[in-house]
This record gives structure tokens, sequence and C-alpha cells, in this order.
């Protein structure tokens, strides 16, 4: 198991002592152990333990606690859905088995002390590096590009194909005669019109016992 630790400064801050700062790196896969920096004081009997994850917004999500008395039972917070322990019974530090590039992120541990003590803190960053998922993630990319340009080629073409279709309908001059009977009369026009519209509009307007479409009109 690779991992790295570089020690950082310590700080007090507030009713509560912040320990070092360790980072560590672990590959995909590793069992991580995460130290408890928290500088304890000698001779105070701390009364829980606490680790949490905190996120880039700096909010925590609580990950196990231990009460330090009597050997109790170490418990899980129910929104931290992995698996983590600590590292044995006399232990503050937390064991992270088989990490993910998604347990990459900054840990906290908290001690809390009696009445009268100050409680203590340390912090560690974990990197989590080698996971498939910057794989995967690109991969995916590059499908959604292949296919949004397949999209777009085949919007480019429909448009083409209407352009091209309304071009040939307005080139279009149908070429019609029409022979109208009227009190025995016949009467011979020629007319062109220059949509379907005009050619319903004057089929409805006379009295027409004969329509011929020249060839021009069916096949130009």
């Amino acid at each position: 198991m690779l991992y790295l630790l570089a020690l950082f400064v310590i700080c007090v801050s507030g009713d509560d002592a912040v320990g070092t700062l360790l980072e560590g790196q672990s590959q995909c896969g590793d069992r991580s152990v995460l130290k408890c920096t928290a500088v304890l004081k000698r001779g105070v009997q701390y009364r829980t333990v606490r680790w949490y994850k905190i996120s880039g917004d700096a909010k925590e999500t609580g990950v196990l606690f231990k009460a330090l008395k009597n050997d109790s039972t170490v418990r899980m917070f129910d929104n931290f859905e992995r698996p983590a322990y600590l590292v044995s019974e006399n232990s503050l530090d937390l064991l992270l088995p088989n990490v993910t590039a998604q347990d990459t992120g900054k840990y906290r541990c908290h001690l809390s002390a009696p009445v009268g003590e100050r409680n203590v803190d340390g912090h560690v960053f974990l990197t989590v590096s080698g996971c498939p998922v910057e794989k995967e993630e690109r991969d995916l990319m590059y499908e959604v590009i292949v296919c949004v340009s397949l999209v777009l080629a085949l919007v480019i073409c429909f448009l083409c194909w209407v352009s091209t279709a309304q071009s040939i309908l307005h080139g279009i001059h149908p070429h019609i005669e029409i022979y109208v009977v009227t009190h025995m009369t016949m009467t011979h026009a020629v007319l062109f019109p220059h949509s379907v519209a005009e050619l319903c509009f004057c089929r409805k307007s006379t009295n027409a016992v004969n329509v011929r479409l020249d060839k021009s009109f069916l096949f130009n």
C-alpha cells in the first residue's frame, strides 16, 4: 500500500486545539489509514472520538464515532454509506478499506474533552489516484461529442433538403388551359397560377367542362 504523509503546521483556535495536518496519498483499491493528528493533553480522559469528512463547500459528513469509556462499540453515522473502521480497539486512527476516487478529500478527527478541558482536532487530506473513473469520464465525453455531431449533421442535411424542395416548388410555372362553356359559348383561357391554392380557386370560379394540364405542369 502506497501511503505518503507530509507534516504541516500546528495551530490553536478558539476552544478547540487543531493538531497537525497530514496529507495522504493512496492507490485505488488500497486500505488507507488516516492518522488522527489531534494533540492530546496528558492526563485528560477524552470522552468520545468522532471522524468527519469535509466536502468542498466546508460541509461536514459524519463518518463514525466511539465513546472512549468502557470500550464502547464503534458506531457509523447514518448518512455515511461506505465501510469505515478504527484501526484497533484502542486506536483513534480511521481505516478506509478499498478506497476509490470518491474517498479523496479532507477528514477531521475530533476528541471531545470533559468539562474544563479543551476539545482537540486533527485533519488529514487524502488523495486517491489510479482509479479508472477518469478514463470512463473521458470515454463518456467522446461519446457525447460523437452523438451531438451526428445530430447536427442530420439537422443540416434536413435543412438542405427543405431548402432544395422549396426552390424546386417555387420554380414551377404550371401552364393550364381552361375551356369554359357559358350559354353555349366556349371560352378558351390560358392561366399561369403560381400555387396549388390559385389552381383550386380557378377551378371553383369557372364552369369548366374540361381542364387540361399541360405536361410542363406535371413534369417541369
